[in-house]
């Protein structure tokens, strides 16, 4: 469904509904295992679930699900910075008004958001006013390791305070404020916001329904990474890592399963790999579906995920309901992974990567 007022199907009108809004999301297959979810969970507890995002590409599209669509700002691409922001600007205020009309037609319960930007929060206080009173619930999804160095620099400096007073006004208007990891939520404490009540910790889940059966895959001589080809995921890291233990351990393979994002980067990870002697047994899969993913999880031996900076990285939760050894770096809260047995390295180190994976 795309547009306001174009409803999938009929509903009852008193089942309360939950509205998701994710500001300028391009939502992929992959966003149904994350914290959108929590849709689906509201659904089986009688709610009518509502999703508002830029754009929707995922393949699948679970039943009762209503869906909009708000368009992005890809056609601000303008060279002036004054007339890029004066567009974005423009935009903004546009989506602002389309999300009040769906507000308005949708009426929700609870209005779950992820990221906090003021045009939203602006309609979310309109509504408050004008129609149902809705519980807000703001999702932060956001890299722990940004927060706590913002957290750790001293208040006095101009740039601390106005980013600060911005700050609570935009966490103001909500009832709720989630942190996805124990590092997140300590550095919101940390800042000593006027509301410390209102955060709470929500870690992301795994649904145990997508891992497979045990002994239905035999292991193999493989280290697996799901991630995107793109910077954020240290894959020459990995790759460098890799082949330094490959040294000992040359009948193993490194097997790397996501889309790519960045194409110049996919070329320069391949003559990496070339240059290192590894390059035959290193396999970019590339996107693959779930039950594939499975598989890929029920037959590798390791788990390998080396981000230079992450908000929570659900691969590694799937890696590890999967039973899969794990090694990754501090990035994303890297250290509370390693209370559940992850073996944590420092970011861009592959020589410990690479002794990490000997182990």
């Amino acid at each position: 469904m795309t547009g306001p007022g174009a409803p999938s199907r009929l509903r009852p009108a008193d089942r309360p509904k939950i509205l998701l809004y994710w500001p300028d999301g391009v939502f992929d297959d992959v966003h149904w295992k994350k914290d959108f979810h929590i849709l689906l969970s509201f659904a089986g507890l009688g709610y009518d679930p509502v999703l508002v995002v830029a754009r929707y590409v995922a393949r699948s599209r679970p039943r009762g699900v209503a869906i909009y669509e708000m368009g992005g700002h890809d056609h601000c691409s303008i060279s002036s910075k004054l007339s890029s922001n004066l567009c974005h600007l423009y935009y903004l205020f546009l989506h602002s008004i389309k999300l009040f009309k769906i507000l308005r037609l949708e009426r929700p319960s609870i209005y779950y958001q992820v990221h906090a930007t003021p045009p939203p929060l602006m309609v979310s206080l309109l509504n408050r006013v004008s129609g149902r009173r809705m519980r807000l619930v703001l999702k932060l999804d956001a890299d722990p390791d940004e927060l706590r160095r913002w957290a750790d620099e001293p208040f006095w400096r101009p740039s601390h305070i106005i980013r600060y007073a911005l700050l609570i006004a935009a966490y103001l208007p909500y009832d709720v404020i989630i942190a996805e990891t124990p590092c997140s939520y300590d550095a919101l404490l940390r800042m000593r916001f006027p509301f410390p009540g209102k955060f709470r910790l929500l870690p992301n889940g795994h649904d145990p329904s997508h891992r497979l059966s045990e002994g239905r895959a035999e292991r193999q001589k493989v280290v697996l990474s799901v991630a995107r080809i793109s910077k954020q995921k240290g894959l020459d890291v990995l790759i460098r890592a890799f082949a330094e233990a490959h040294r000992d351990f040359a009948d193993w393979r490194l097997r790397i399963v996501g889309p790519v994002d960045d194409e110049n980067l996919h070329g320069d990870l391949r003559r990496l790999a070339a240059s290192l002697g590894v390059a035959s047994h290193i396999d970019f899969v590339g996107p693959v579906e779930e039950e594939d993913l499975n598989e890929e999880y029920s037959r590798a031996s390791i788990f390998a995920l080396l981000s230079n900076w992450e908000s929570f990285a659900i691969a590694r939760v799937e890696a590890m309901a999967h039973g899969l050894p794990v090694v990754t770096t501090e990035a994303g809260c890297g250290s509370w992974f390693s209370r559940c047995g992850a073996l944590v390295v420092p970011i861009g180190d592959w020589k410990a990567a690479g002794e990490a994976l000997r182990n």
